[in-house]
């Protein structure tokens, strides 16, 4: 199967952190991205915004609250 480099669900999404990025996905972890992500004014927060638009943003937020449920 051949992974988008932007992901466009939730498995792909995974799959690229996990497996092409090679980052566990813990609690403490999606909980400091989801705290740093929710910030707008975060330097990364705003280059992220600015790359992929607010509905990617979205994606992404309801990817890595899925993530942090399925790990409690």
């Amino acid at each position: 199967m051949k992974i988008p480099i932007i992901p466009t669900n939730y498995d792909e999404w995974k799959h690229c952190i996990v497996k092409e990025c090679g980052i566990s996905l813990t609690v403490s972890f999606i909980e400091a991205r989801i705290e740093a992500m929710s910030n707008v004014n975060n330097e990364y927060t705003r280059q992220f915004l600015n790359c992929y638009g607010k509905s990617h943003y979205q994606k992404t937020m309801g990817w890595m609250e899925q993530a942090k449920e399925s790990l409690l």
